[in-house]
Formats: structure tokens, sequence, C-alpha cells
């Protein structure tokens, strides 16, 4: 599949594990996204992307922020930054990331609520955005985070390396989660699951090769099939018989046929 992954955080490593098998367009680098949001990317409109990610960093994305009304200034921004991105590349699905902010990064006295809220009040716009607009999706970042634990999938090391704010088994991680979306998302997959369960052909089970020197069995049904039709008096039978005129079956103690 081709895709492209856009972040206000360094995700060039997230990338690469996508590469090896999907058409990835790397961008100009990370931070960008508002840029091409603002103004349609000719190279990005000629490869096509079939999906197009963007991850955000709740932290990054509010740096600076102490009050809820300065949160909400920056997430109600970002909201239209997103909705002009959905126009711009609207042959496209738009994932869109849900938001983690760390209480401990949150000058704010109440850094604890204040996180839980921006959360919350992005979760409400994402909502609204992809009610608005049909290309847009979610991705649910922040249950990930949550599952996985906060101090196992950021990495403080990689972040003061290259801005780069999760683990390196969280980038493993995150690219199965990405995957797993992009299965969801392909046309083919949407094809399949739509189709009536009659029209779908189950494989025949395979048989087993017979050991050298057996015979294969007969079927049960034909060996039934095969005694019902004996002549009259037979051994195995005698005291049915088989009217020849009609192919009826009819019982008689002395071996006739009651068939008239």
């Amino acid at each position: 599949m081709r895709l492209s992954i856009l972040s206000n955080v360094n995700l060039d490593m997230l990338s690469g594990l996508l590469k090896k098998e999907n058409e990835v367009f790397q961008t100009d680098g990370y931070g960008e996204w508002i840029t091409y949001a603002l103004k349609k990317d000719e190279r990005l409109a000629a490869f096509a992307p079939e999906c197009l990610f963007l991850l955000l960093d709740g932290n990054a994305l509010l740096e600076g922020c102490q009050d809820m009304g300065s949160v909400k200034t920056v997430l109600d921004r970002s909201e239209q930054y997103i909705e002009k991105l959905a126009e711009n590349y609207s042959a496209s699905y738009l994932v869109v990331s849900t938001i983690d902010v760390r209480p401990e990064h949150i000058g704010a006295g109440d850094a604890s609520d204040l996180a839980q809220a921006s959360g919350a009040y992005w979760d409400t716009l994402l909502t609204g955005l992809a009610e608005r607009q049909k290309n847009i999706h979610r991705f649910e970042l922040r249950r990930l985070i949550e599952d996985y634990g906060r101090k196992q999938f950021y990495s403080a090391k990689f972040w003061y390396m290259g801005s780069i704010p999760y683990d390196m088994k969280a980038l493993h991680l995150l690219a199965e989660e990405m995957r797993q979306v992009m299965a969801r998302l392909s046309p083919r997959s949407r094809r399949r699951s739509f189709l009536p369960r009659r029209m779908v052909v189950q494989p025949r089970p395979r048989r087993l090769p017979l050991r050298p020197g057996r015979a294969a069995r007969r079927p049960r049904r034909t060996l039934e099939r095969r005694r019902a039709v004996r002549p009259a008096g037979s051994r195995s039978c005698p005291s049915w018989t088989v009217c020849r005129r009609r192919g009826r079956r009819s019982r008689s103690l002395t071996g006739q046929s009651t068939c008239r």
C-alpha cells in the first residue's frame, strides 16, 4: 500500500519499519504537517497515497499551554488544519491519531486534570471531524500507549538524540497497529467483507494419500444403495423384494412382489 506519515515529531524510524512491505512517501521533515495542510503539495499529490497517517504527540502539540483556554485554542486551530488536509487529499484515507498528554511535562499545578481534559476535548473534536469528512478515520494512539504503559512506550534517550518520543519496541508496536489499520481500510478487504456468505467458496479438504498396497474404501452411502437394490431372495435380505417394473420395494414372506 502507498502511504505517508505526517507528524509534529520525528518518526523517520517508523517509516523505515513500514518500507519493507509498503511504498512510503518521505516528507521533507517532521513538524511540517501544517504546511501540507495549508497548501497542497504537488509531489505528495502525484504519489497519491492510499493512506495518509497523521500521528500527533500531545506534549509537543500543547507545548507552552498552562490552562484549558490555551489548550482549546491550539486544538481548535489544529482541527481546522486537519479539515483542510482532508480536503486537499480527499482521495486518501486520512488516519488521525488521538493524543496522549503526559502530566509531568505540563507546568501547571493541576497538570493531571489538564492532561485528561485535553485528551477528552481532542476526542470530541476528532469525532466531529470523522462525521463531517468521510475520509477521516481515528487512530487510537492514546489507548495503545495506556495499554503498553507510558514509561515503557516513551524514551527520553531517543527524544534527546533526535526528537523521537517513542522507544524502539514501541515503534515496532506502533508499526504493527498501523498495518492492521491499513488492512482494514484496503479496498480488497472491504470488498471481501461485503460478499454474501453463499458466495464465499470454502476450500475442499485435502485427501490424504493412501498407503501403498491398500485399496481405497468404498463410500458407505454407495454400499447402502447397492444393498437396497439387491435382487429378491438374496442371502443378505431374503424377505425383501424389489419390483423391477415400478422400482418400489415391498416386503413379502413368500419372496414375491406385492406391487400390482
